[in-house]
């Protein structure tokens, strides 16, 4: 549907009542004005049973394809922070024309930062996925030790290396298998998403998180300290 010059909007109408559709597309219309959106790239996306707008709608020149499979997993994160960095500046409560849309400039600044910090980072950005696909990783899953027993070990072993450094000399050669290992999940990450193997996508996600936890420890490692798992 073409409304105006340059404002495309697709639409389902089978979703909503005439009443509904025409509210949530004035709101629509609202947020691209503030944004200073022309073209409104309303991406749909089904799956898992579920349907609707997506965090990468938000920024529709650095990331126009939207997300996987029909857009890459991978992002150049230098066009998307330009990107946001853009559209925030049109969102300040600040610049709102009237103190009565100060409320509606707070909160499409508030989805800006959380869909910008959620896309930027690899493992947060494959965990909105997942979850998209109705494969979301539990916090159980999460905290618990892996159940993969070759994980499992792998786990232990960089635990028990960290342990029993005595200086920074001997953690450095821990922390750069360490970032290895996380190159090496993201690399599947990226493929398993292109590729839309979720499966694949999940496993490696969640190796990633345990790597990612145990590199987060390390900031406040200690010689003879027991190591702490942030969550």
């Amino acid at each position: 549907m073409q409304i105006g010059k340059g404002l495309v909007v697709s639409c389902k109408m089978n979703y909503y009542s005439v009443a509904t559709y025409g509210r949530r597309l004035q709101d629509s219309i609202n947020r691209c004005r503030i944004l200073g959106i022309r073209n409104v790239h309303a991406v749909r996306y089904h799956s898992g049973g579920k349907t609707g707008r997506t965090l990468y709608s938000l920024f529709p020149n650095s990331l126009p394809e939207g997300p996987p499979p029909n857009g890459p997993f991978e992002i150049n994160i230098r066009e998307l922070r330009s990107e946001f960095l853009k559209l925030q500046a049109k969102t300040h409560p600040d610049l709102a024309p009237k103190e009565e849309d100060k409320e509606r400039f707070e909160l499409e600044s508030s989805k800006l930062n959380k869909a910008y910090s959620t896309l930027r980072d690899p493992l947060h950005r494959a965990l909105y996925l997942l979850e998209l696909n109705g494969m979301e990783i539990s916090e159980d899953e999460g905290r618990k030790m892996p159940q993969d027993p070759e994980l499992l070990m792998m786990v232990y072993e960089m635990l028990e290396e960290i342990e029993e450094a005595g200086s920074e000399e001997d953690i450095e050669g821990t922390k750069e298998r360490l970032d290895g290992l996380i190159n090496y999940a993201e690399e599947s990450i990226t493929k398993a998403f292109d590729t839309h193997d979720l499966e694949t996508a999940k496993q490696a996600t969640i190796e990633l998180k345990y790597w990612t936890n145990i590199r987060e420890s390390l900031k406040e490692w200690e010689p003879g300290k027991p190591i702490r798992m942030v969550h």
